[in-house]
């Protein structure tokens, strides 16, 4: 979702030329990231613990990868995954 609103913020800041809603784009950007990393992220590590971890370190945070990855031994044995 924060994805999303961010591009369609952009989208009408070059959409209509205005330095204002770029601005403003830029806020609700920085704003939403400061939400993620400050307060989002280390909820879920305490939520999660361990299994949070083990996505953060194997899922990019705002955008996927251009190429798929290879599996390996260590991305396919999770914790609390037997």
């Amino acid at each position: 979702m924060y994805v999303a609103v961010v591009l369609i913020l952009w989208g009408w800041a070059a959409g209509f030329q205005s330095r204002r809603l770029a601005v403003y784009a830029l806020v609700v950007t920085a704003g939403f990231h400061l939400r993620v990393v400050f307060f989002e992220e280390p909820w879920l590590a305490r939520r999660h613990g361990g299994l949070w971890e083990h996505y953060k370190a194997s899922v990019p945070r705002w955008f996927g990868r251009l190429s798929a990855r290879k599996a390996s031994a260590k991305s396919v044995s999770r914790p609390g995954n037997p």
